[in-house]
């Protein structure tokens, strides 16, 4: 069981800052970014909090995550991005259906998982992605290292988890 309050880490993987937050374990997700808006100036639906390598659900409650001892998260900063140098890609599933994908060369894949995880609420960890028949197994790696140009097609698998 958590401890009654304790205080959460959460360092910002866009940024690098980080935010300590006095919690409670019945908190959902949604309560922690609401908490968070005012320290990192997104709304909430631009942000995407994550504990190894899983993006949480705004529905989760802390009590629902298995912290081990170590009270973090690590907060992506998703909301599209506008600056000069964003490129639209298309993001294609295993059924063929896309969507686009707006977001800096200079961002990571991790960063790209996690915008494709809230689009399409599949565990950021379960996501795999392909681009040129190679995977892109690097979350640290740059958008733009790995080739990926506007209009860049990218080819998406959520993995089952404990699957065939």
């Amino acid at each position: 069981m958590i401890p009654e309050p304790f205080t959460l880490l959460i360092k910002s993987a866009t940024t690098g800052d980080q935010f300590t937050l006095n919690c409670y374990h019945g908190q959902t997700i949604q309560q922690i970014k609401q908490a968070l808006v005012p320290s990192v100036n997104v709304p909430v639906q631009d942000m995407s909090l994550m504990h190894e390598a899983d993006n949480l659900p705004d529905h989760f409650t802390l009590s629902q995550i298995n912290f081990n001892g170590h009270y973090a998260l690590i907060l992506f900063l998703t909301e599209t991005d506008t600056s000069a140098d964003a490129i639209q890609i298309t993001v294609r599933d295993e059924k063929n259906q896309s969507f686009p994908v707006t977001i800096s060369p200079s961002k990571t894949i991790g960063e790209l998982k996690a915008a494709i995880s809230n689009v399409t609420h599949a565990q950021t960890s379960a996501i795999r992605l392909v681009f040129n028949g190679s995977t892109l197994a690097d979350n640290n790696k740059r958008i733009g290292e790995c080739g990926i140009m506007a209009q860049s097609a990218v080819d998406y698998v959520a993995n089952i988890i404990g699957g065939v």
